[in-house]
Parts: structure tokens; sequence; C-alpha cells
């Protein structure tokens, strides 16, 4: 796919979206911010209510906190969530197909080849990840892993790890 479908694409896909939909939330391949993060982002759409904006990673089960993408899904959306994630796309624009030629048969390979297509440069690849384990900013999580770790580190009585 040239550069000029990509955008084709997307562009369509923006336009088109609102039959992919998810809850009261309207779904969009997240833009590449600079970091080559696959991700989606999840804005929802009631007027007057708080706004809820989000955005989760294609690639791995955790959020992508970035800008005013800083929601956390309760439960229940959470849920929801997961079952839109293996359903049907209602919608599939022309020329989003993955590597092997084939049509997304979900709404997260629908997103997966979206990206691809979009951003070859920072593909995904491999199966939907486990989003029943959704949890907080990648980041965050490597951090809290690190400080864990320097904690154990130093109850062990070991000293600081080695950088490779």
């Amino acid at each position: 796919m040239t550069f000029d479908e990509a955008v084709k694409l997307a562009n369509f896909l923006n336009e088109e979206r609102s039959g992919n939909d998810f809850l009261d939330f309207k779904v969009q391949l997240g833009e590449n911010e600079g970091d080559n993060i696959p991700h989606f982002h999840l804005d929802n759409l009631e007027v007057g209510k708080k706004q809820k904006k989000t955005a989760i990673r294609i690639d791995m089960p955790y959020y992508f906190i970035h800008g005013d993408k800083k929601y956390i899904f309760n439960s229940s959306e959470k849920k929801e969530l997961l079952i839109w994630l293996v359903q049907e796309p209602k919608n599939i624009a022309k020329g989003n197909i993955d590597e092997n030629g084939n049509p997304p048969k979900t709404n997260w390979e629908n997103l997966r080849n979206m990206w691809n297509n979009y951003y070859p440069q920072a593909k995904v690849k491999g199966a939907m990840p486990n989003y029943v384990i959704l949890s907080k900013d990648y980041k965050e999580a490597i951090k809290e892993k690190e400080i864990e770790e320097k904690i154990l580190r130093k109850r062990m009585g070991l000293g600081k790890m080695k950088k490779k």
C-alpha cells in the first residue's frame, strides 16, 4: 500500500468510523505522535457528560496515557471493550488487509491492519494481546516494576543492577 492509499484509507475510516464505535465511545486510530506506539483513541460521544478520553495500545494490553487521553475504564466498560474487540467489524475500508491479503475478522484486526497500513515503520505483528489484563500506562508499569525491583534488591542485600 502506498502512502497516498494509506492516507485515503485513514480518511475513509475517520469518515466511516461511526459504524465501528463502541458503547458511547467514538473509536479512531491514534496518530503516530512521534513515538511509533501503536494505539487507538476512544472518546465519549455523550454531550454534557464528563469527557472520557483514553488511548489503548494495539500491540500490548496497556493504556497509552498521553495528552487528554487519561481515562481508565471501569470493569463494565472493560468487559464491553473485550467483547467489541473480538466482534466482526461493521465497516472495513477497501484495501484494509493484513500482510497475507486477508480482510480483518475482528475489530482488533481492523485496528491492527489500519495501523500497519498507515504506519508501516511501526508494524504490529502477532495475535491480539490479552486485554483481560488491560492495565495502566506501559511507561508507568515499567517504572513501578523498576521501583519494586530496587526495593526487593535492597531487602535482599543486593547492590544495584548492572546495566547491559
